[in-house]
């Protein structure tokens, strides 16, 4: 197990599937982020299950190409993340979506800004050999895998 920032922790590794835990106030995202920048990985699909005390969530409006975002804090299950990385530019992109439960057994979910969790976050990483880019697209606003 090797440890990183705060408390995030690679559990397992080999040359093409990551396993990392983050703990109580780990920001998932931007770890994720920095971790993918000092290792070099360049592509690859990420998959999560835990609980969070916060997140940010984001929905896309394609006729104004802009997020609507909003915070929620509280206890949630992460029912599911799913997303990808890639690169634009010179800058690694986390893209995930994410549902999460609520005590209420009601379900919130949408694109991931931000993600603090609590008690635990369980990510799978799965790394691919090639690169994946991102560039502008005019016509959706955003930039799209390309």
């Amino acid at each position: 197990m090797v440890e990183y920032k705060k408390g995030m922790k690679v559990i397992a590794q080999n040359k093409s599937h990551i396993l990392i835990r983050f703990d109580i106030g780990d920001e998932v995202i931007s770890l994720l982020r920095e971790f993918c920048v000092k290792e070099n990985i360049r592509s690859g699909v990420v998959s999560a299950i835990g609980a969070c005390r916060k997140v940010e969530l984001g929905f896309y409006h394609l006729s104004e190409k802009k997020y609507s975002r909003q915070l929620f804090e509280g206890e949630f299950e992460i029912l599911g993340v799913q997303g990808n990385i890639s690169w634009a530019d010179s800058d690694v992109v986390i893209h995930a979506h994410g549902s999460f439960g609520k005590k209420d057994f009601s379900v919130i979910g949408g694109h991931i800004f931000n993600l603090e969790a609590s008690p635990t976050c369980e990510l799978a990483l799965q790394i691919y050999p090639n690169d994946f880019k991102r560039a502008y697209n005019d016509k959706v606003g955003l930039k799209l895998l390309d």
